[in-house]
């Protein structure tokens, strides 16, 4: 079973900042889903989120970016958590389940329709993340041709669905999407015969980063990177696909945006993502500054922004949420700990109680002023347990020395 998340600002009542959406169908805006390597760990998917936002240049705790308020965006960030349960193995067949449903919205088998409601769709992928969206692209591309679309149209429809795909081994030259895949030539982890060649040519034309066409709607954008398998190393600010990534996500969320706005459909173009990498994907200008070039250029149609300083208030509240969610973590594990105590406590009266004598289950639950000594009784004044064990065997012991010595003992 998945469960899809959004990202929302952290406040008191949520200071994780996300929130789970019942039915993509209630959303009123395009959206951004991220699909993490670890769909099965929630920090992973969270964090996935996070980096979409990031990648949008959305104000998050990560970095103020352009500024964007996530709470006014015209665009939603999803992510999904999966388990299996008896109807759904993995998670690619229920998310095409999901997204199938969308593209169909009101049932309406019109192409034009379902191309509008297939702009509003936008992916970002990392790793593993990557293959997800493949086999979830391949089954609503099988349901659609089961349910009569030619194949024409079925390509028209999911080539309006885009893909930004980081850190892969998964061969994005046949999708249908319109996808950008960008990969660090020097990570080891995504190595496949392909890695060599991108080797090869970056060497051959003495640069450090390329892109270009793979095939009809698919770009490749490869570079020569620290090497370390990580999706924070992407964007970090002296990374040289930082400005690329960002580029061409706000592009395809752009292009989201006017969509929304029109009743004519604006169809997405890689030729568009291939201009956004002429310039934010050159080696002409560092990083940093290309980052702070393409944040000045955004707008989203006039997207509400903080203000540095109101970003700075903003990230202490968001600490402030952190510390108050640690610590009723803590209270809620202090009091798990003393329920635990609490249970085990009684578990040890009940069994000083059936195993002991009533003189002794006082003597010791009133020592330990757990209990209230009996009323006109001096409990301590009795023999206890272990005193009448002791006298008991004393008195054994001087039995079976008299029967050794021929006597018959009276008792």
């Amino acid at each position: 079973m998945i469960k899809v998340y959004k990202r929302i600002e952290k406040s008191l009542d949520n200071p994780f900042g996300i929130l789970e959406v019942d039915n993509l169908k209630d959303l009123n805006k395009p959206f951004l889903m991220c699909l993490s390597a670890h769909e099965n760990l929630a920090k992973s998917v969270f964090g996935m989120i996070k980096m979409g936002a990031n990648a949008a240049r959305v104000n998050t705790p990560f970095e103020y970016a352009a500024g964007f308020k996530i709470e006014e965006f015209p665009v939603d960030f999803l992510g999904v958590t999966f388990e299996k349960d008896d109807k759904y193995q993995k998670s690619y067949e229920e998310i095409a389940e999901l997204l199938y449903s969308f593209l169909l919205g009101n049932g309406s088998k019109k192409i034009d329709e379902i191309k509008k409601n297939a702009r509003r769709i936008n992916f970002m992928t990392y790793c593993d993340g990557t293959l997800t969206y493949a086999k979830l692209e391949k089954v609503i591309e099988e349901k659609m041709a089961a349910d009569g679309f030619s194949e024409s149209d079925i390509s028209e429809i999911l080539s309006q669905i885009s893909l930004l795909a980081i850190g892969t081994m998964t061969d994005t030259s046949n999708l249908h999407s319109t996808s950008v895949t960008v990969i660090d030539t020097n990570d080891s982890e995504i190595y496949t015969e392909r890695s060599t060649i991108y080797k090869k040519l970056l060497q051959e034309k003495q640069k450090k980063s390329m892109y270009g066409n793979l095939r009809n709607n698919n770009a490749l954008y490869i570079f020569e990177g620290s090497g370390k398998h990580s999706l924070k190393e992407y964007f970090k600010n002296d990374n040289s696909a930082k400005p690329a990534i960002c580029s061409v996500v706000s592009q395809f969320l752009q292009n989201s945006i006017d969509n929304e706005q029109q009743d004519n459909l604006d169809n997405i173009s890689i030729e568009d993502a291939l201009q956004q990498l002429s310039i934010y994907g050159e080696e002409a200008d560092n990083s940093l500054s290309l980052i702070r070039k393409l944040d000045e250029a955004l707008s989203y149609s006039g997207a509400l922004k903080y203000t540095v300083d109101e970003a700075k208030i903003r990230h202490e509240l968001d600490i402030s949420y952190q510390s108050v969610q640690k610590m009723r973590l803590q209270l809620e594990a202090l009091e798990r700990d003393k329920k635990r105590k609490d249970e085990s406590l009684n578990l040890i009266v009940d069994g000083i109680k059936q195993y002991c004598s009533d003189t002794t289950f006082y003597q010791i639950l009133v020592s330990s002023k757990m209990w209230q000594a009996p009323i006109g009784r001096n409990v301590f004044e009795e023999p206890s347990d272990k005193q009448v064990r002791q006298e008991y065997s004393e008195m054994l012991s001087n039995m079976e020395q008299t029967d050794q010595m021929g006597h018959n003992p009276k008792i």
